[in-house]
């Protein structure tokens, strides 16, 4: 479990006064680990942000060594996938096996409602699941599909906020930016200029070549996505 007790302020913005929001901040955000990352990716700590629920002492963080080696030989953010809608859990696309080389480290949490928790921890058991804030009110003042994105900032601003406060420069350089990836990306391409053809690109490398690219004077990297309709579909 995720305990928010940063800055509200610095946690949600202007929506720090919304009751749904409010209602968030108070529980929390639940997390699903498999046994298999304990130790080398998340580890025990007395001072940790994350605890169980069942009121034991026992808490835990990101292994920071994970952490840096993520920064200097793998992907350097935290990778979050929301995901859901009715029975999502069935086909969302959370195989990652074509788009990050193996070996690569990396850190990947699927954010899902409570009430599909089991399901995608069921199916997907080598992933990371949060279960995000139950909807109590909606965030009225912000369109829905955002609700999911809105938490998973707040997230991962509370694990930065956390290693900015233990003073851990690895914890807080990998959680000071995340990045989004709807669970229905099949694949990536590296855009060319015709004639030449496009290539498969892999997650890890298209991260770092906007890591690397210089934003003046150049325009910002732009990333686009495809939405492929499925032969006599009409959306």
């Amino acid at each position: 479990m995720l305990k928010f007790t940063g800055s509200e302020k610095r946690l949600c913005g202007d929506y720090v006064d919304l009751p749904s929001v409010k209602a968030g901040l108070k529980d929390g955000m639940r997390l699903r680990v498999p046994s298999k990352l304990n130790g080398e990716v998340i580890r025990n700590d007395d001072n940790g942000p994350l605890e169980k629920e069942d009121g034991s002492r026992y808490r835990y963080t990101f292994n920071s060594d994970y952490l840096e080696q993520c920064s200097k030989i793998g992907i350097d953010q935290m990778i979050c996938i929301p995901s859901g809608g009715g029975e999502k859990y069935t086909k969302a696309y959370l195989d990652y096996s074509n788009m990050i080389a193996p070996g690569t480290k990396h850190v990947r949490c699927v954010f899902v409602k409570p009430a599909t928790a089991l399901e995608y921890r069921a199916r997907y058991p080598d992933l990371i699941i949060v279960e995000l804030p139950e909807r109590t009110g909606v965030l009225e003042q912000t369109a829905r599909v955002g609700d999911a994105r809105f938490w998973i900032l707040a997230f991962v601003r509370q694990l930065r906020l956390h290693a900015e406060a233990e003073k851990c420069n690895a914890a807080a350089g990998f959680f000071g930016r995340c990045f989004m990836l709807d669970d229905d990306v099949l694949c990536l391409h590296e855009l060319n200029a015709p004639p030449k053809a496009d290539k498969p690109c892999r997650l890890e490398v298209m991260l770092d070549s906007l890591r690397q690219c210089p934003l003046q004077p150049r325009l910002p990297p732009l990333i686009g996505f495809h939405c492929r309709r499925l032969p006599g579909r009409q959306r």
